[in-house]
């Protein structure tokens, strides 16, 4: 049985704010093709970019913060109460 005892906070908010980027971009692209559904426009779609691309970054942005906050938790209550641990062959 082997225990997580410590997450590096840095490699775990890097990996979540990747992933907060991937999110970001399906949320735009879901909200394209609900624009599209409803009969927007492309030009009317993309006439303020900044509307496009600011839940990518803030998804991004979001999610690394939440993954340096929740290593760093982690790393708190491991040290009093013992980390995660996993049994592998």
């Amino acid at each position: 049985m082997k225990e997580i005892k410590y997450m590096q906070p840095m490699s775990i908010a890097k990996i979540a704010g990747i992933a907060g980027l991937v999110m970001g971009l399906i949320l735009d692209i879901v909200v394209i093709i609900a624009g599209l559904i409803q009969g927007t426009s492309l030009a009317e779609l993309f006439s303020n970019p900044t509307l496009m691309i600011t839940p990518i970054i803030g998804y991004g942005i979001a999610w690394f913060l939440a993954g340096l906050f929740f290593a760093w938790l982690y790393n708190l209550l491991a040290k009093k109460i013992g980390g995660i641990k996993l049994e592998l062959n």
